[in-house]
């Protein structure tokens, strides 16, 4: 009898955690339909747009996967959609300038470049960019050099360190605990199996690894000199002697321009926008600005250009939202290839490989 009811209180309780698991996501999708279908909250004149980088971005919108801890948020936009985005406030007589709030800034090299120059040619109409943050990364940072006012909290810093490479090696360890490893290579520049069978970088690999990362470097420093008015020599000391490990020194440094609170910043951006102390400053967010925007789909084309992002890992089926699955993605260029109607395919990849 006694496992008969632990039967019976494990199947009801069973059910009732699937009614709750089935009534969150319904009301998550239900909310998401609704949010799609009513109308976008209007943009006032003398608006500025609110950029906040605080996660990953996909190569096309809502292309991440789903995540049960977040059930509210709103949409993720993709590369291409912010791109179009800052593009159509440049041209928006309603859009005064741009305000980054950005912090660690979880993007690839590549991303944070497109980024960087729809950035820069905002800039040059005329409208002001004001970047503040607690904390610059050196890929935040990179983005915030555009911004006419570079803001920093007044206990906050800039990471900028520069580029390296930092390879672990693991022979040593291997001999202690008595593992020989078979190791098949050809070339003195095949660098990958080197953890397994060397103690240290050998030259050829640090040869080669100083032939990628110097350009990218004094690319990615030199942006920053320019935009900054600094001498390239003096930003490369201020690099290399972790002068942005401290606000005061950040500032005297010329890295940034003024020490404030995120209170402030309002103050800033309302003289800039020449409003009075009472007035409220207008203010959207790239997502609801991005609802204006959005291009209409006009189907009845003829003649069309398809793009297929593939995103995430490289792995073997389906796969799940922001993975590159086999059997998805070759069902997806045959119907291209078969259609009369596609006369050309761009491929976007973004992918660690798999």
């Amino acid at each position: 009898m006694k496992n008969f009811f632990k039967f019976v209180f494990a199947s009801c309780l069973g059910i009732f955690l699937f009614i709750i698991a089935f009534g969150l996501i319904g009301s998550v999708w239900l909310g998401r339909l609704a949010s799609a279908g009513a109308k976008p909250r209007p943009v006032k004149p003398n608006s500025v747009l609110k950029i906040t980088l605080d996660k990953p971005i996909p190569e096309r919108t809502n292309n991440i996967p789903f995540d049960f801890s977040n059930l509210k948020e709103e949409k993720v936009l993709g590369l291409s959609d912010i791109l179009r985005t800052i593009e159509a406030a440049k041209d928006d007589d309603r859009i005064e300038g741009i305000y980054l709030e950005i912090d660690v800034a979880p993007i690839g090299l590549s991303t944070a470049t497109e980024l960087r120059r729809a950035l820069e040619d905002f800039s040059e109409s005329g409208k002001f960019i004001i970047a503040w943050s607690r904390f610059y990364d050196q890929r935040a940072y990179y983005l915030a050099s555009v911004a006419d006012e570079v803001l920093l909290h007044p206990l906050g810093l800039v990471d900028l360190r520069g580029f390296g490479a930092v390879v672990p090696y693991f022979k040593n360890m291997l001999d202690k605990v008595g593992i020989e490893m078979e190791v098949f290579y050809a070339g003195n520049y095949k660098s990958a199996t080197e953890p397994f069978r060397l103690t240290k970088m050998s030259e050829y690999n640090r040869q080669q690894l100083h032939e990628y990362l110097d350009p990218l470097a004094a690319e990615f420093l030199g942006q920053i000199a320019e935009a900054r008015g600094l001498p390239f020599d003096s930003l490369e000391a201020i690099v290399n002697g972790f002068v942005g490990r401290n606000a005061t020194m950040c500032l005297r440094s010329g890295l940034v321009d003024q020490l404030t609170w995120k209170d402030s910043v309002r103050v800033l951006i309302r003289e800039e926008l020449g409003l009075d102390e009472d007035d409220e400053v207008p203010v959207v967010t790239l997502t609801q600005y991005f609802e204006h925007v959005k291009p209409e789909v006009d189907y009845s084309v003829k003649d069309r250009i398809a793009v297929v992002y593939a995103e995430g890992a490289i792995v073997d089926g389906k796969g799940e939202q922001g993975q590159i699955g086999d059997e998805k993605y070759t069902k997806i260029l045959r119907e291209l290839r078969q259609s009369d109607r596609v006369k050309a395919v761009v491929l976007r990849v973004n992918s660690p490989g798999g």
